[in-house]
């Protein structure tokens, strides 16, 4: 007789359900003597009085075993549901496993919907969509893909070739949720005007993180997985979560390491199948040697227990090479026919290196363990040393003078936007890596930790050099922004933020043309910046700490005047230069989620604000070479609110600029700092060449 067969009904689970889970109406699994459902409740499991032969276990098994097995393998089923929504979630909208599929039906409901419900209990265990219902409509998955292209592409993350971006809507769902997560924030689809972007791709990310951790602990990781991680990681940098972006990296990373993916292959062997592969472990590369964390500190203990500290590798030196070898640099093609032309990406992967090393060089001087930087062992002298052989191994079709990116057509941008994205970022990423080594503020207050005289030879190299490259950041986002061209990568605003806090220090200065065009080059990084910050919450604190910066420079009325002395908060100025200082103790003041429960204390890097003043001397010494007085650094903390700051300590130096500088007696109540900022060694040549309105400027090597 037919398993459909009337005598075959499938007895109705309200007639073997418990007294407490037929009370709560809730779905009961039936077994007995304790159910499922009340041993993980920890209840009492009681049985009411009925028929005997429905409800005693002599009848059940007495039962044909077609609907036995159907009833335990349902009850199976309804059990894996629930363990899969409880650990998901369901804080993420309106899911295809709402919890309302699990309650318990009417106790009259129909044979067919038993059954329906069965069938769709086998469906959901097969790989499937689990957050089906928070998937747009289809038009906004093809919206995707062209979003993906223009905003994300080599941006700097390669994940993906053409074909691939041509079906990106068909991916994985984790792959897609993440994907999700960065192309919602550039949406103009109605379908988001319902609700905030910034607020649905944090949903679309917490989905994604949800089934990866899901695939992690059902040990079902796959390579999408991993791509996933990869671009969880990127949105949470740009969004400035702190605690949940780093997790992602570092876990990317070590599923990477343990799938044997970070070695080359035997034979040196290079296959097609090898691509994917190779662009994820660089695309991991890069994003740690741009975002992560100082990987290379290790504790020293060779001065004693009463005397650990960590250390940092410096460039090369202490290393040893081993005989392994990571997977060789994505594939490009080349159209210029150089056989030497390794990809315009692939050189971008050699300078995030030495971005790397430049954060390294932030923290030592920092840290007041930095030589001096005109010496030949410095880690100044090493990033200079590194740049001058990247721009040996540059071929000549990348270089600027060869690329003429002003007089290209907004056409010609946009249909090879996968080549000009990762030029604009070696451009930019070349001239930040000159701003941050010879910015005046990290150079000065670090060599009066070291109490060195200075050379005025030194300064003048070192001044020109903040000027000049930071004017050329001004120049190249200037010409992007005036071809309408996009520039959506938030590294660049950090880049471009560097650049305005150095223009900073020359809007006050006693030459009219540089003082007004400093501050219209500051106005520039400015107008760049608030336009990411309403995309990425990263560049929102960028913002915040260059209007900061603006305030104590020029007070209410933001017009520099002609001036020796300028105020800085160099709280603001350093959490410019040290993004990873952006961690906060305080949940409501943390840009992402909060990784960590209320048991753990959390450390804040914020000290308080922290005030100087620095006097801008533009009258130095004519013999070249002549010691110049380091500038005053005493740390002292004081309030960060401007109606709460007392008028900063003022000094004055000696007639002689090589003396030490004598301080007024006055209460000391902030930071004081005096700087000998010579201003006055940019020549009339210098600022013509810079300022001209022509480009003839423009002929860079890198």
């Amino acid at each position: 007789m037919p398993p459909s067969s009337p005598i075959f009904k499938v007895i109705k689970r309200v007639q073997q359900a418990c007294e407490n889970c037929r009370r709560k109406k809730t779905r009961c699994p039936g077994q007995r003597p304790t159910c499922s459902s009340c041993a993980r409740l920890k209840q009492n499991c009681v049985y009411g009085g009925g028929d005997a032969g429905s409800h005693s276990p002599s009848a059940n098994w007495n039962r044909p075993s077609s609907n036995r097995d159907l009833e335990h393998r349902m009850a199976q089923l309804e059990d894996a549901m629930r363990s899969v929504i409880s650990r998901t979630g369901s804080s993420d909208g309106p899911s295809a496993f709402d919890s309302t599929r699990l309650d318990a039906r009417s106790e009259t409901r129909s044979e067919q919907d038993d059954h329906r419900a069965l069938s769709q209990s086998k469906s959901l265990t097969r790989p499937g969509f689990l957050h089906e219902d928070l998937l747009p409509p289809p038009d906004c998955l093809s919206e995707m893909t062209l979003l993906y292209r223009r905003h994300c592409h080599r941006q700097p993350v390669w994940l993906f070739d053409d074909v691939e971006l041509a079906s990106l809507s068909q991916q994985p769902e984790e792959l897609l949720l993440a994907i999700l997560a960065l192309t919602t924030r550039f949406s103009a689809n109605p379908y988001f005007h319902r609700t905030d972007r910034i607020d649905m791709a944090q949903r679309f990310g917490d989905a994604a993180r949800n089934l990866v951790m899901l695939k992690i602990a059902n040990a079902g990781v796959s390579f999408s997985t991993i791509q996933s991680l990869c671009l969880l990681a990127y949105a949470g940098f740009a969004a400035r979560d702190t605690f949940l972006a780093p997790l992602h990296l570092n876990l990317a990373r070590d599923l990477l390491r343990s799938a044997g993916f970070d070695l080359r292959s035997a034979g040196n062997q290079v296959s097609s199948a090898d691509q994917p592969i190779q662009r994820l472990f660089w695309s991991i590369y890069l994003l740690e040697q741009l975002y992560g964390t100082q990987g290379n500190r290790t504790i020293s203990l060779r001065d004693g227990l009463d005397n650990i500290h960590y250390c940092a590798t410096v460039g090369d030196h202490a290393r040893r090479p081993l005989t392994l070898e990571p997977p060789q640099i994505p594939e490009e093609a080349s159209d210029h026919g150089d056989t030497h032309d390794q990809g315009i990406w692939n050189y971008t992967l050699c300078l995030s290196t030495l971005w790397n090393e430049v954060r390294n060089y932030i923290h030592l001087c920092a840290s007041d363990f930095e030589r001096a930087p005109w010496a030949p062992e410095s880690y100044y002298t090493l990033i200079v040393s590194y740049m001058h052989e990247l721009e040996t191994q540059l071929p000549q079709p990348h270089r600027a003078n060869c690329k003429w990116f002003f007089q290209c057509s907004l056409e010609t941008l946009d249909s090879d936007r996968s080549y000009w994205t990762p030029w604009v970022f070696l451009q930019l990423s070349y001239h930040g890596i000159y701003t941050v080594i010879n910015h005046p503020f990290l150079l000065t207050s670090r060599l009066q930790s070291l109490k060195l005289k200075i050379p005025n030879t030194f300064w003048r190299t070192s001044s020109e050099a903040a000027l000049l490259h930071s004017t050329w950041i001004v120049r190249l986002i200037s010409m992007a922004r005036g071809k309408d061209f996009e520039l959506s990568d938030p590294f660049l605003s950090w880049v471009v933020g560097v650049a305005a806090s150095a223009q900073l220090f020359y809007c006050c200065s006693q030459n009219d043309e540089l003082r007004l065009t400093a501050r219209d080059n500051f106005d520039k990084c400015k107008a760049f910046i608030d336009d990411q910050a309403n995309v990425w919450q990263w560049c929102r604190g960028i913002k915040r700490n260059l209007e900061k910066l603006a305030e104590q420079a020029f007070g209410d009325d933001l017009v520099c005047q002609p001036s020796q002395v300028i105020s800085i908060d160099t709280t603001a100025m350093l959490e410019i230069f040290d993004y990873s200082r952006c961690r906060e103790a305080d949940p409501a003041r943390a840009g992402g989620r909060v990784l960590f429960d209320g048991s753990l204390s959390l450390r804040g890097d914020r000290a308080g604000s922290q005030l100087a003043t620095m006097e801008l001397s533009e009258n130095i010494s004519d013999a070249a070479g002549r010691p110049v007085a380091p500038p005053v650094w005493r740390p002292a903390t004081a309030s960060s609110d401007p109606s709460d700051r007392p008028a900063p300590m003022h000094m004055e130096l000696l007639p002689d600029s090589a003396a030490t500088p004598s301080i007024v007696p006055i209460e000391i109540v902030h930071d004081s700092e005096i700087f000998d900022l010579p201003t006055a060694n940019f020549s009339d040549g210098l600022l013509q060449n810079i300022f001209c309105p022509d480009f003839e400027w423009w002929d860079i090597d890198a």
